[in-house]
């Protein structure tokens, strides 16, 4: 088996420094579900401090992924949304580094994520949606084996058109054959 080139982190508040160069990136707006609203320094400061506070209350797992060779950051993944009861959650990732794109890294730091939630909490079902216009995050979740469950039309508006969304699953079952 190949070792992974990246490890999880916990986030910390001097990310934000480098997450906020990341929102400036075109391709990176380009590529994300939710809308773009980090304007300045500060609002990403405090968007990484609320994801720590929400983290650390077990309502969202959010991590930094860091190359190891080079030790920088150069990603984000996260599972939001968790519901405890139906043992689900929302899946995202992002790989901010323009020049670690490509390379494998969304798909070896999103295994770590799957194999942590769904051993260390219990989690069943991790759902996750992806722009139909992405093509390398629509590549990434069939090779991970997440199952396309469905098309959720014209959920996403921007830059003056509607863009679909692909919704996809993957179950600790499946995760784990």
């Amino acid at each position: 088996m190949n070792e992974s080139k990246v490890y999880l982190r916990a986030l910390s508040i001097e990310d934000s420094v480098v997450t906020y160069q990341w929102r400036q990136d075109e391709v990176y707006k380009q590529g994300v579900v939710s809308q773009v609203r980090y304007s300045n320094l500060e609002s990403e400061r405090q968007w990484i401090i609320n994801s720590i506070e929400n983290h650390n209350k077990g309502k969202e797992v959010r991590l930094a992924v860091i190359e190891k060779d080079s030790g920088r950051l150069i990603g984000l993944v996260y599972l939001t949304n968790i519901n405890y009861i139906n043992r689900t959650g929302i899946m995202g990732y992002m790989i901010g580094e323009s020049n670690a794109r490509g390379k494998g890294y969304a798909k070896e730091a999103v295994l770590q994520l799957l194999h942590y939630v769904f051993q260390q909490l219990g989690i069943n079902r991790v759902s996750a949606n992806v722009l139909a216009t992405n093509q390398r995050s629509l590549s990434a979740m069939k090779k991970i084996g997440f199952i396309q469950e469905g098309i959720l039309r014209e959920a996403i508006f921007r830059n003056g058109h509607f863009i679909d969304l692909i919704s996809f699953s993957i179950l600790k079952s499946d995760f784990y054959e």
